[in-house]
């Protein structure tokens, strides 16, 4: 929680700064220091050097989204941006997959210490090859506009302004809720009650979320673009649609117990589960000027990990002891409830696309 906190607030000192010619050498910065961080985690000597620095990892982490945002948003075109920040967002599932395969086997054969030493050492390097390499995209902003920094108060009063953003920034914090609530509980229910090794937990979870959710996620935004091109507000009806899929095959996954055929349906669920944010982002950057679309990002961070990480374990945690007893499958039980915010995001969504189509 603390994490999540520290990571959601300092987004907003990140967007704060993220303007045309800072925001190249602020995401190089912060990938370079959340990269030391980690490697310093290798040779952390108690409890509060391993939280000093896993705090560290997350400012840097959290400067990444508005600037990448802001970025890629200067440099795609409305019709194309949901296709490449969908490429943007399917780079934590790769993550995730080196993360299990590679951390894992490095863990095993020299241990934990060595595994955060291999982790951060690549983000060192990529921050010198985007130093060298990444072009700074041009400043889209009007010219009226050039003076403007980019503000809470004013990014949060546009989008809760107009019904569509505020839709689409509310449904993504719910998703967030389901997504973070299953992300902390999934892997306790395949052990428990798919009677699965750790092992096989995790390299079923990073087979699926690491390749199959990657693709997912990225074939979403560009399926959402297509769709926004022949209809205006398609992008959300393509949102919408994966949200519903992705909640009705969690409930069928919960439903179906412990058999082979609920681990295959599970894969729809994890294929389409993080289809909704790049479109989502894409719709409400539609609605504002340049400069307030990194503090939009800065904000979906703050409700996406306050609310949803605060706040989707926990839920989890406190219906599964509340249903000790009276069914057979508690967790379960209460991981196939947790799926009802899910529709709720998207009957926001849905508002999102219907009351207008930027």
């Amino acid at each position: 929680m603390t994490f999540a906190l520290v990571y959601a607030l300092f987004g907003f000192v990140a967007a704060r700064l993220s303007v045309p010619g800072r925001r190249k050498p602020l995401l190089v910065a912060a990938m370079a220091v959340w990269s030391l961080a980690t490697i310093a985690q290798g040779a952390a000597i108690g409890f509060a050097s391993m939280l000093v620095g896993r705090l560290v990892v997350g400012i840097g982490e959290a400067a990444v989204v508005p600037a990448s945002h802001a970025m890629i948003a200067d440099a795609y075109p409305a019709q194309r941006r949901a296709s490449a920040m969908a490429l943007f967002q399917s780079g934590a599932n790769i993550g995730l997959l080196l993360a299990f395969v590679i951390g894992g086997a490095v863990a095993a054969t020299w241990g934990w210490r060595a595994a955060f030493i291999v982790a951060g050492a690549p983000g060192l390097v990529l921050a010198v090859i985007l130093l060298v390499w990444l072009p700074e995209p041009g400043d889209t902003a009007a010219p009226d506009e050039r003076a403007t920094r980019p503000g809470l108060r004013l990014a949060f009063g546009l989008v809760w302004g107009q019904t569509s953003a505020r839709c689409a920034l509310l449904g993504s914090v719910l998703s967030s809720l389901v997504s973070f609530g299953g992300v902390a509980w999934v892997p306790t229910y395949l052990a428990r009650e798919h009677t699965m090794t750790l092992q096989q937990v995790g390299l079923y979870l990073a087979v699926l979320v690491g390749v199959i959710g990657a693709l997912g996620t990225w074939l979403g935004g560009a399926l959402s673009d297509r769709a926004e091109a022949r209809s205006p507000g398609g992008r959300m009806r393509v949102v919408v649609a994966s949200v519903v899929i992705a909640k009705l095959g969690a409930v069928v996954f919960y439903l179906l117990g412990p058999s082979p055929l609920a681990l295959i349906v599970f894969v729809i669920p994890v294929a389409v589960n993080g289809v909704f944010v790049a479109p989502a982002m894409s719709h409400v950057y539609g609605h504002l000027p340049a400069r307030q679309r990194p503090m939009a990002s800065a904000i979906l961070m703050f409700g996406a990990n306050f609310v949803g990480l605060g706040l989707g374990p926990i839920t989890v945690g406190v219906m599964s002891d509340l249903f000790q007893g009276l069914v057979e499958q508690p967790l379960g039980l209460a991981l196939g409830i947790l799926q009802v915010f899910g529709f709720w995001a998207a009957w926001m969504f849905w508002r999102a696309g219907k009351t207008q189509t930027p």
